[in-house]
């Protein structure tokens, strides 16, 4: 098969992506070991294409906003809508020129920014979406309120969503959201596990080797949980006084306004002296960190299927996650990690307390058990189950030989 993908998110070493980013990458490649081609249709600031690998990726510029709209305050608030439209609408003219010279057999579109809004009901090529969030739910966990311009977002999504041949979530969590407030019929097909890489240890040699830290890595926000660290942290580090804490990551903010990282110093106070934050890292470069951690904190108020927390199990870390979160779907309470209660730095404090005082026997038993789970995951073989949900969607579609409808013809909103 030749398959697609559109998104507003792609991970290369020098532009470091969130989790979205590494799904594509990470499930392109393992398209691409099977025998398919992949192209991948990046929404990003410029136009080119290069090749990864095997897999083809072209990228086609955003939509700039209109200079004019500064001056129409009624149009100007519902302006970033009309501009995820008008850069769906290019992204779209890049997929129908390379199906013109090499037919796509079937398009997976992300939820997040709809890139692939231009190509529902093209008549050709089937669509199937996957769904990363809920954006309403992921924002209110942000802390952020929903502006005009948002409500005509969700919109967008929400038809992007409806009008699919197809969609597929990662988790029950999310499929079961997006069921219950919008009546949606979700698929789950679980992400991926992430593959052996190369690794560089030269960060780590310099900076960690030798020292007992929890780690703390990805978008740091308040979706993250990022907050509540500072809080549950205190007393763990004063009577653990080797123990640092290790941020790596993109800082988001507070929805104060304040830098994350501004909130963790406050809120360790003195201890911040133990407290080591770090840009996004390359992958080759965070795995020794997410190796020699003793922990890695995640105390999310929702998520998919954590790629990050994939990762660290991957390695043998334990993971100290949240209830209801989907983190609920991969870590097993006690035995491959820990699970506390959502916005509860009390509970995550005793999550942490009851990783540190296992003793070095039960820590290896944890790490066994850890690694078994992963080797299960693995055998599911995840990569294969994507490929036969694209055959059973191909096959239902009625797909034939006319070739791709105009814009017009499908009713998509035209905005130049």
């Amino acid at each position: 098969m030749h398959i697609a993908f559109m998104t507003p998110e792609y991970y290369t070493p020098e532009r470091p992506t969130g989790g979205l980013g590494v799904y594509v990458r990470k499930t392109a490649m393992a398209l691409t070991v099977r025998g398919h081609r992949v192209s991948v249709f990046l929404q990003d600031h410029s136009r080119r294409d290069w090749l990864d690998g095997a897999v083809h990726v072209y990228t086609e510029a955003r939509a700039r906003p209109w200079p004019w709209l500064r001056h129409h305050p009624w149009l100007g608030a519902v302006a970033p809508g009309i501009r995820q439209v008008r850069s769906a609408r290019r992204l779209a003219v890049c997929v129908r020129q390379v199906h013109a010279r090499d037919p796509i057999d079937i398009i997976q579109v992300s939820n997040f920014m709809t890139p692939g809004l231009a190509m529902l009901g093209n008549g050709r090529i089937p669509v199937i979406c996957r769904a990363s969030s809920y954006t309403p739910l992921w924002r209110a966990a942000f802390g952020n309120v929903r502006s005009p311009a948002q409500y005509l977002c969700d919109g967008l999504e929400l038809r992007q969503f409806t009008q699919a041949q197809a969609i597929f979530a990662p988790s029950q969590f999310l499929a079961g959201i997006l069921n219950r407030f919008e009546g949606l019929a979700v698929d789950v097909i679980r992400t991926p596990l992430p593959e052996d890489g190369p690794v560089e240890t030269e960060f780590f040699e310099k900076t960690l080797k030798g020292k007992r830290y929890l780690l703390h890595f990805g978008s740091l926000s308040r979706l993250k949980g990022t907050d509540l660290i500072g809080a549950a942290l205190p007393s763990i580090m004063e009577r653990h006084g080797s123990l640092w804490l290790v941020v790596i990551g993109e800082d988001h903010g507070s929805p104060d306004g304040r830098k994350m990282l501004d909130v963790l110093r406050q809120d360790l106070g003195r201890l911040a002296a133990r407290l080591l934050c770090h840009a996004p890292l390359p992958h080759e470069v965070l795995m020794p960190v997410i190796a020699g951690a003793e922990g890695v904190l995640m105390p999310y108020r929702a998520d998919n299927c954590s790629n990050a927390c994939l990762e660290a199990m991957a390695q043998g870390v334990p993971v100290i996650g949240t209830l209801h979160s989907s983190l609920n779907e991969i870590i097993a309470d006690g035995k491959t990690g820990f699970l506390v209660r959502q916005s509860d730095p009390v509970s995550l404090a005793q999550g942490v307390e009851r990783l540190l005082f296992r003793t070095p026997e039960q820590r290896n038993m944890m790490r066994q058990e850890i690694l078994k789970g992963v080797d299960a995951m693995r055998s599911e073989d995840r990569v294969g189950q994507l490929i036969q949900y694209y055959a059973r969607v191909l096959g239902r579609s009625g797909v034939n030989k006319r070739p791709l409808e105009s814009e017009a013809s499908v009713g998509i909103l035209h905005i130049p």
